[in-house]
């Protein structure tokens, strides 16, 4: 399996006069990563779509960093069950943003 790109990834407008709504999401190294689909139900913004993809990485990173802060209560009684309910919720997540 790949790795995603990393660094940080952000969201540009890419839109024209005829399609306002287009956005692609970008590497801090400029590296093109996806591009929005202006296309959507009635409601949906493909600016906001864009942003969530574009928040993507840092999303990944602070939920490992979560995941290690929740597993440290499997160890505290009464608190096992709870904890790892929560740890495998987060590694479900976690697997499926790594394709696994």
């Amino acid at each position: 399996m790949s790795k995603h790109t990393s660094g940080s990834w952000k969201a540009v407008s890419s839109g024209t006069a005829h399609n306002e709504d287009k956005h692609t999401i970008q590497a801090s190294d400029g590296t093109w990563i996806a591009e929005t689909i202006p296309h959507q139900p009635r409601g949906c913004s493909q600016k906001s779509n864009a942003r969530l993809i574009a928040a993507a990485p840092e999303l990944l990173k602070e939920l490992r960093r979560t995941r290690e802060w929740v597993a440290q209560y499997l160890e505290i009684p009464g608190h096992e069950a709870a904890a790892a309910y929560k740890v495998g919720a987060i590694d479900a997540v976690i697997a499926k943003a790594e394709g696994k």
